[in-house]
Order: structure tokens, then C-alpha cells, then sequence
């Protein structure tokens, strides 16, 4: 049986439902299965793949110590292994040269030492995009890409992009034959846009050809852009309350060690040096970053521009497309407010600022806190924080629930029945209890009275103490685990119980050993069900069992077979198959580029400049600028093969024309006519003609600039 059907089923039919409990009509129309993030749109899609991800964290932590689980420190581990390519990358240009002459060279004789940091650089770049994608995939099934969230989510696509674009200029600057494939497909993308007055791909057709200057210009880009990614990562978590950027100790030394044993054992290959009028056939290429060779090799410039385009925009816009409607903020009232600061030092999203009180105003108080909205994601944190209960929380207002739970609790004992309070959150493994919102009736846990709620951070102590003096037989608290969706509130739930934080709860007040307090994620509902009926029966508190068989020797040996399965991904991913599309047996490639001549049009009459100044009047000047089409015509032991017109560029078709054509041609001797001409008519004016010997898997380029006439390569 689908439960999360059952579950949005059953809240739809309270939302219409009519009752004397306003609060729970309100809470059920609000989050309709209880769950925050149900205002985004295909929530049980994404729900239900977001289990997936909770079952692999369930997984590894049944096995290893939580501290050395990679899945639940992806956005960390990405961050850390970032540092180390960065920092492998400064100590490799001990060796390296940054010239289209001396860059393959450099790196083909380095010494093992360089090749250890070569190949640590290579690696770390693959494991930093191999986890930032596990955490944009993890975040975005887990919804956490609303409005409220938006700076987070957009910072952190364009880093994806940023780093991506990064390791695609990093293997040009190789200047092997895979660089070949990633110049090829750079120029083909950026001759589409107006910035160079020939086209691009022109410089990638012979070994003479390509600008040293501009392979120095890609390598300054290459070493610019990890700025801007760590401008984007600042602001990826500028709105996070302790964020943990970088991975602890533990992490930190397996995630490096294991990097720099892949390096040891596999050291960074390198193809054949680039050669331009050799034609690729296959090649190993780095699927992380070189995977859209397969588009470039194989779609036009302006079809690529609208699929990055369309992927782009697609990607930045998830947070307005995907949210359907804004849920009630919580807010602060000034006046309960007494400026402790407990709920702006809690707030897991930095959405609480502490403001001075006037002058008249300071008897309650030096500060107030107000809560930004753009920032807040309802999580109700602050309300757990606040002792005069002074943040209006619309969705879940904590004195009427005080309330309501009296009343729960005042019906059940009167009529003698014992009965346990749960506060469960609604991203746990709670959330998919069947549980009627107005009573607090739940058919999974008879004899409990269980209040949804958004997570466990939102119950004060008190309402803990409040419960068993009115005569709870004990009070369960169920939140989330490993990765909880509000950050630091499953952590600060457990301090407060444990008295380790305020608001502590109060062991002089009530027997504490009646208060139990569980972490399940959404995969772990069997556990949390026999958990909680467990301490329904005891009513005294239980230690979580903690799955971990075996002793400390087996767990790491679990740990390093974990990180030995990443470290094989980061190695094969690096060297993905890759066959070139196109297998021509030899190919003649013709580029030229040149200005067709003006075409004449009619003058300028006199009774057509009437409504002109006179200084604009022209004195028969031709109103137009227009020059004519180049057309190009090959032929090939005397047959025709290529008849193209070439229309010129610029905004008044006044610029050159430009041509760039590969045609297929079998192996041996040919002869080899070539026309072109910059007139309407069919007169030719640039001509020649040459036989040559095509050799198997290389290609003959013609390259023509009026200045330098035809250049055959290789010299025929």
C-alpha cells in the first residue's frame, strides 16, 4: 500500500473537513502530509527518491563510524577535496610550462615527484565534482531548493558550472589529443557569438596555426576561475548558522590519504600530443568534465548554445518554478521579547537579527530580535529557543498546542487510560504515520498522542515538562537522522533534553528517565515503530541500539572498502571509453576567410532627403553598405564535391565572409581544384590547383586569407 498517498489522502480530508480545532484545520491545510517542503511542486517524486539517499546513509552508518560516512559529509568532502586540487595545482607549475610548445613536453618529462601532484590534482578535481553532484542531487531530492533558499541553490549550480568550465580549460591545457577534442568543441560553441573577427575554429586546423597567446590567456582563466568558485561557496553557505565548509580530522586525513594512494597506484596518463591534421578515432577522456565532447563532436554551435542555454536558466529557476506558494513566517513580538538572544544563536539559517530597543523601551530589554523572512524556512527552531513563548509561529502556535495537549490529556485520563505524548518530526521516520491532526489519534501508535510537527527543534522543554505533569505516562521526541533537513535542530533537541543547552529542561521538576528522545531517518520506519512502542511499554529512557556489528577493526575496515569503492569511480570515471563520431578514411578541410566585393545600389535622390538636416543630406552616396556572397567551389579529380555561397557578417552584412568545410575523401593520390569568388557573377577569381596523396587518418586543411593567398598543410 502506497502510505504517502494514504498520508496526503487522509490530511486532504482534513483540510476539508470542518472542526472546532481551528490550529490543527490550520497546521493540516498548511503542509496538506505534514512535511514542510510539500509546498514544492512533484514533492512525491521527489519524496520518494529522496528515501533512496536516507536508506544509503542508514546503510554505511549501520557499518561505520558516523564521523567517516562520506554521504552525509558530500557538500564537506567536495569543499575539501577542492582545496587539495587547488593546492596540488600551484605546486604542478614547479614543472609546468604554460606555452602551445613547451606544455605537453613539460609534462611528459616530469619527474615522479610532479607526476605524484599531477596526478593528485586530477584526482582531487574528479572526487570534488563526483561529490558536489552527489550533493546537488541529495539536496534537490530532498527539496531543499525553495524561495527561501534561493541563494544557496543558485551559488551553488553556477560552482557546479564554474568548476565544470574549469576542468574542460584544464585539459586543453594539456595539449594532448584530448585537448584536440575540447579546443575543437570550445571554438565551435564561441563562433556562434560576435567577439572575433575570424572564426575560432580557424586556429585549430594545423599545428602552426594556433595562437600561442591565446593558450596563455586560457591558462590565466584556468587559475582566475577557482576564485569565483570560492566567491560562490562563501555565499553558498553565507546564510548557514556553523557550517561545516570542510571536512573534521577523520575525513579530512581518509578523504586525502585515500587520494594520494590513487595517485601512487594510477598515476595521470597522457594521450598522444596534439596533432591537428591527424584525425582522432578514439581516446580515453574524463566523463566529469570532458562529457560533452559527445555533443560538441556531434551538434551545431547554435544547438549547443540552446541546450547550455535551456540547462542553464533551467537549473537557476528551480527554486521559483518548483515552489508553488509561500508558507506563513514566524515572527517575533516585541513586546514578550526580553533580548536573551537563545533564538538568534539557535537559528541554523541566519534568519534572526538582534536590534536595539529605543530608549523607552529598554525596561524590556537592551535587544529584540526580528526575523527576516526571505530567510526563514519555518523550521520553528526559534520557537523551541524562546522562554516567553514571544515568536507567533502561524503554522504551529506553541501556546495553543500547550493547550490542546491539556485537552488530549484531560479526555484520555478522565476516562482512565494511560496514554505517551509524541512530538514527532515530520521528516523523520514519522513522517509517514497516519495521524488525525484534531485528536492526535495515530493507528500505528495506539495509546499515544502524537502532534506532527516540522522538526524537533520547535519543542520547548517546557512543553516536555508541561506533558508529564499533567500526567503523561512519558513523552516521546522522534527526529531526523544522519542529515537532518533543518541542520543544527535534531543537535540542539538533544542538548537541551540532555541539559547541555538553553532551554534546558528541568530533572528537579520532572523524572527525566520518562523522556525519550530518537533520531530515525525516513527508511528506518520499522525501527522507529518498535522503538517507541518499546518505551511505551517500559516508559523508562533507552540508548538507541546502534546496528555496528562487529569491533572497531571491522567498522574501518568497512570505512576504507567505502572509500575504496569512491576512489575506483574517481579513477574510472577519469578514463571513460570515447570514440570520435566521425571515422573518415582521410578528410580535406578548406577555411577562408575574405570580403566579398561592395554591392552597388541606387542613389540617393533629392526628393528622399527632404525630411533630413542638411548636414545628413548625401550627395549621391549609396544608402547601403552591402557586400556580395563568397562562394567556394571544389573539386576533386575533376568532380564536384563543395558549391557553397557564404553571406557576409556584421549587422549590415558589410563584414567578411567566413568558411570552414571538412570533406570526406578516400586514401591516395588526387587532384585537388579550388575556386573562389567574391562576386555575384560567376567569375573566380582566386583559383588553385594541386595534386595530393592523402594519407590514411589525416586530412589535407587549405586555408585562404587574402593576404596570404592558399596555404596547403602539410606543404604539398
Amino acid at each position: 500500500m502506497d502510505t504517502i498517498k494514504e498520508e496526503i489522502d487522509l490530511v486532504e480530508l482534513a483540510w476539508k473537513g470542518s472542526s472546532s480545532n481551528s490550529i490543527a484545520d490550520d497546521y493540516s491545510a498548511q503542509l496538506k502530509d505534514k512535511r514542510q517542503d510539500t509546498v514544492l511542486r512533484g514533492n512525491k517524486l521527489l519524496r520518494l527518491a529522496d528515501r533512496w539517499f536516507h536508506r544509503l546513509d542508514r546503510f554505511v552508518e549501520e557499518s561505520i563510524p558516523s564521523a567517516l560516512n562520506p554521504f552525509t559529509q558530500s557538500g564537506a568532502i567536495a569543499n575539501t577535496t577542492f582545496i587539495i586540487a587547488l593546492i596540488s595545482g600551484f605546486i604542478i607549475l614547479i614543472w609546468y610550462k604554460p606555452s602551445v610548445y613547451q606544455a605537453y613536453d613539460s609534462l611528459q618529462a616530469i619527474d615522479p615527484v610532479g607526476g605524484f601532484f599531477r596526478a593528485l590534482h586530477r584526482y582531487s578535481s574528479d572526487a570534488c565534482m563526483l561529490f558536489i553532484l552527489f550533493h546537488a542531487f541529495k539536496m534537490f531530492f530532498a527539496g531543499r531548493f525553495d524561495k527561501s533558499r534561493w541563494l544557496a541553490w543558485v551559488t551553488g549550480i553556477a560552482a557546479v558550472f564554474m568548476l565544470w568550465f574549469d576542468g574542460w580549460l584544464g585539459y586543453w591545457l594539456v595539449w594532448d589529443e584530448r585537448a584536440n577534442q575540447v579546443a575543437a568543441g570550445t571554438a565551435k560553441i564561441l563562433d556562434q557569438l560576435p567577439i572575433f573577427a575570424e572564426p575560432l575554429s580557424r586556429s585549430f586546423l594545423t599545428d602552426t596555426s594556433f595562437n600561442s597567446l591565446l593558450f596563455f590567456l586560457v591558462f590565466f582563466i584556468h587559475m582566475l576561475i577557482p576564485l569565483a568558485i570560492g566567491i560562490a561557496l562563501w555565499m553558498h553557505v553565507s546564510r548557514l548558522n556553523k557550517a561545516n565548509f570542510i571536512t573534521r580530522k577523520k575525513m579530512t586525513i581518509a578523504v586525502t590519504a585515500s587520494l594520494a594512494v590513487l595517485s601512487i597506484i594510477a598515476p595521470a596518463d597522457l594521450t598522444k600530443p596534439a596533432l591537428m591534421l591527424e584525425i582522432q578515432e578514439a581516446m580515453p577522456i574524463d566523463y566529469f568534465y570532458m562529457l560533452p565532447v559527445y555533443l560538441t563532436d556531434r551538434l551545431g554551435g547554435g544547438l549547443l548554445w540552446m541546450i547550455f542555454l535551456i540547462t542553464f536558466v533551467g537549473f537557476m529557476s528551480m527554486p521559483w518554478v518548483f515552489t508553488k506558494k509561500e508558507i506563513s513566517k514566524p515572527k517575533v513580538d516585541p513586546d514578550k521579547c526580553n533580548g536573551c538572544e537563545q533564538c538568534y544563536k539557535d537559528c541554523p539559517f541566519n534568519a534572526i537579527t538582534m536590534f536595539p530597543r529605543d530608549e523607552e523601551d529598554k525596561k524590556k530589554g537592551d535587544f529584540y530580535a526580528s526575523i527576516d523572512p526571505s530567510k526563514c524556512v519555518s523550521c520553528g527552531i526559534c520557537v523551541g529557543a524562546c522562554d516567553p513563548v514571544g515568536i507567533e509561529f502561524p503554522r504551529l502556535p506553541a501556546n495553543d498546542i500547550r493547550k490542546e495537549t491539556d485537552q488530549w490529556l484531560n479526555t484520555h485520563l478522565n476516562d482512565g487510560r494511560k496514554v505517551h505524548v509524541a512530538y514527532v518530526c515530520s521528516n523523520s521516520a514519522g513522517s509517514d504515520l497516519h495521524i488525525d491532526e484534531q485528536t492526535g489519534h495515530c493507528k500505528e501508535l495506539p495509546g499515544y498522542l502524537v502532534r506532527a510537527i516540522p522538526c524537533t527543534g520547535w519543542v520547548h522543554p517546557l512543553m516536555i515538562e508541561r506533558a508529564l505533569r499533567k500526567g503523561a505516562e512519558g513523552v516521546l521526541v522522534v527526529g531526523c537522522q544522519s542529515e537532518p533537513d533543518y541542520r543544527l535542530g535534531a543537535m540542539w533537541t538533544e542538548k537541551r533534553i540532555t541539559g547541555k543547552r538553553h532551554p534546558r529542561l528541568r530533572e528537579d521538576k520532572v523524572d527525566a528517565s520518562h523522556i525519550e528522545y530518537l533520531q530515525y531517518n525516513r527508511s528506518d520506519f520499522d525501527g522507529f515503530i518498535k522503538a517507541a512502542r518499546r518505551f511505551q511499554r517500559t516508559s523508562t529512557r533507552t540508548v538507541k541500539p546502534i546496528a555496528q556489528a562487529g569491533g572497531k577493526a571491522k567498522k574501518y575496515f568497512k570505512a576504507a572498502l567505502i572509500l575504496l569503492i569512491l576512489g575506483s569511480l574517481t579513477y574510472f570515471f577519469s578514463k571513460g571509453p570515447y570514440t570520435v563520431p566521425i571515422q573518415n578514411e582521410s578528410e580535406l578541410v578548406v577555411s577562408f576567410s575574405l570580403s566579398g566585393r561592395s554591392v552597388e545600389k541606387a542613389e540617393v535622390s533629392a526628393s528622399s532627403q527632404e525630411d533630413l538636416l542638411p548636414h545628413m543630406r548625401g550627395q549621391g552616396v549609396p544608402i547601403e553598405r552591402e557586400r556580395a556572397d563568397v562562394r567556394l567551389k571544389v573539386l576533386v579529380d575533376g568532380k564536384e564535391v563543395l558549391n557553397r555561397k557564404y553571406e557576409p557578417k556584421g549587422f549590415f552584412n558589410d563584414g567578411n565572409s567566413g568558411g570552414l568545410e571538412y570533406i570526406p575523401i578516400k586514401s591516395g593520390r588526387h587532384t585537388v581544384e579550388i575556386y573562389l569568388g567574391d562576386t555575384t557573377d560567376d567569375e573566380w577569381l582566386y583559383t588553385d590547383e594541386r595534386i595530393v596523396e592523402f594519407e590514411k587518418h589525416h586530412r589535407t586543411v587549405i586555408l585562404f586569407g587574402k593576404g596570404d593567398g592558399f596555404q596547403w598543410h602539410p606543404e604539398q
